[in-house]
């Protein structure tokens, strides 16, 4: 019924259906024979057991009373036979079980191997297996009385055909680890061109380096370097972070380095093998003499390579060109996390938590479909919020998945019970969120400006409000550049997603809250406010026209 389900949904084609079909029924068919099986073998046993015991307690009662022998006696001589007698008989029962449960429990169908071939495929299906019972034969042909030379023999059998398994050996890497082709592609072989794209059942993301840049960083961990940040985002966000694909592309100039989502490129930069990033306090390298080679505009200070020694010495925190190069990319999967976020994956999600949620997880699916939590889900990766604590999530959707079908607003009643996770997330140390607040006449003025369409309301702003706003945000985000816990944005919520909407479109990231959004135990600080009235930009700034110029500068 699940199949048939996914069928109709759209989920799976027909032949994958009829794979799982297919599957499902050779499951059916193992399973159902084993119980029999197992209940032969048991009744087998179970009636060797009872001779045993039989012969046990009558030779040694017969012992003592008939032959004249002491207990002792008896149960000596006694126990030998009874053992001995059990040996004789039980080695080729127990051969007799295994080999009719061997055939009972045979899978029949077209596409089923023959007995012989399925045997041997499942012997030889893992060399680690193969290994351990040569070790094991080697060990018991070292024990006293054994037949050392039969022991050897076999155990050099099955060494042989351990080394010749196809199965996987132990340190070999997984699927879900980092390649240079990830998940089975082919890896790109130095001094070959890469192709323009990743094969299509390889992973979302691919890290295109160019050769120069590549046989730099091959010998410096970068395959560990990406696997951390895979596994620090995936445990940060909650959501399983796919694979990268990583390869050499000629096309790019030397020293570069290029990301793609989906194929799509995103990022492209240079990789600094020369420099060294600072992240310290820029006084200590004026203490040790060090220069400063380059300064960005975000603060970000580059020294020579070659001071590593030093800077290592005096305990002084860099990034390297692997490490830089690592924090880039976390910087896009944060950006683009909700592209790995769809209904496979959220099927997925949900059958994990059903675990230990099972009762919450079937209730959300009686009101929600899974689309529908595929897309809350991504609206919240979007705005940076972490869907670790899934049962909050859960139950928000469970609370109000009936009540409200708009996908848009059900977010938003998912984001009021993650309240404290959004507040912790952009508090300082002191558990406070510094806050710019949307003034009630420019809040007005933002929803006189939603437009309804045909896909959904947008906001459509004037030239001179949408410029007075961007001019005040970028003022915000200039001088908070140095801040740990940077300031948010403070707006009712109806209108909080369309102010978030509009300053990512025009390549602003300052999170947007709602008052819903906010939790008790943390204080909210307002630091300033945003007018968005008609009077002129430098007014509703309430900066000198000097400062704006600086300001306009800057960016």
């Amino acid at each position: 019924m699940a199949i048939d389900a996914e069928l109709r949904n759209g989920d799976i084609e027909q032949g994958e259906a009829r794979k799982r079909r297919g599957d499902l029924e050779s499951e059916s068919q193992f399973f159902g024979a084993m119980d029999g099986a197992m209940k032969f073998v048991k009744g087998d046993a179970i009636a060797g057991l009872v001779v045993i015991a039989v012969n046990l307690i009558g030779g040694i009662t017969i012992g003592a009373v008939s032959r004249g022998l002491t207990l002792g006696q008896a149960v000596h001589e006694y126990s030998l036979l009874s053992v001995g007698d059990a040996l004789i008989s039980q080695i080729p029962a127990l051969f007799l079980s295994i080999t009719a449960g061997t055939i009972v429990t045979r899978v029949t169908g077209e596409d089923q191997p023959a007995l012989g071939r399925n045997i041997a495929g499942q012997l030889s299906s893992d060399r680690r297996a193969l290994r351990l019972a040569a070790a094991v034969l080697v060990g018991m042909g070292l024990i006293p009385g054994f037949p050392t030379p039969v022991f050897l023999v076999l155990a050099a059998a099955f060494g042989a055909a351990g080394l010749r398994a196809r199965g996987p050996s132990p340190g070999e890497p997984n699927e879900g680890s980092t390649l240079r082709a990830a998940k089975g592609a082919p890896a790109v072989p130095r001094g070959e061109p890469a192709p323009s794209a990743p094969p299509a059942d390889v992973a979302l993301v691919a890290l295109l380096l160019s050769p120069a840049l590549d046989q730099n960083l091959r010998g410096r961990d970068l395959d560990v370097e990406v696997d951390r940040v895979r596994a620090v985002l995936a445990a940060d966000l909650g959501i399983l972070i796919p694979g990268l694909w990583v390869a050499v592309d000629h096309a790019l100039p030397d020293h570069r380095y290029r990301i793609d989502i989906e194929g799509v490129p995103v990022e492209e930069g240079e990789g600094m093998l020369d420099r060294l990033l600072l992240r310290d306090d820029p006084a200590h390298l004026t203490l040790l003499d060090i220069p400063v080679l380059h300064e960005d505009e975000d603060g970000a200070v580059w020294i020579d390579a070659e001071r590593r020694d030093v800077l290592s010495t005096a305990g002084i925190g860099f990034h390297d060109a692997v490490q830089v190069l690592a924090t880039r990319l976390r910087s896009v999967l944060v950006r683009y996390a909700s592209r790995f976020v769809g209904i496979q994956e959220t099927r997925a999600l949900l059958a994990r938590a059903e675990g230990t949620l099972g009762d919450l997880v079937k209730e959300v699916l009686r009101t929600t479909p899974v689309p529908t939590v595929a897309d809350v889900l991504r609206r919240l990766l979007d705005e940076g919020i972490p869907v670790r604590n899934i049962r909050l999530v859960l139950e928000a959707l469970a609370q109000w998945g009936e009540k409200e079908q708009n996908v848009v607003l059900l977010a938003e009643y998912v984001r009021a019970a993650l309240k404290r996770q959004i507040c912790f997330r952009y508090a300082n140390a002191h558990r406070i969120v510094a806050a710019y607040l949307l003034e009630r006449e420019a809040e007005e003025v933002v929803r006189g400006a939603v437009r309804d369409t045909s896909v959904g309301p947008y906001l459509v702003l004037d030239e001179s409000t949408a410029e007075s706003l961007l001019l005040q945000v970028r003022h915000i985000l200039t001088n908070a550049v140095s801040e740990r816990a940077p300031p948010v944005v403070l707006a009712s919520m109806d209108i909080r997603r369309f102010v978030r909407g509009f300053l990512v479109r025009n390549g602003l990231d300052m999170a947007v809250l709602s008052y819903q959004d906010l939790a008790s135990d943390f204080t909210v600080q307002p630091v300033g406010s945003i007018r968005l009235r008609s009077a002129s930009a430098d007014d509703a700034l309430r900066i000198d026209p000097e400062e704006r110029e600086a300001v306009t500068a800057a960016e």
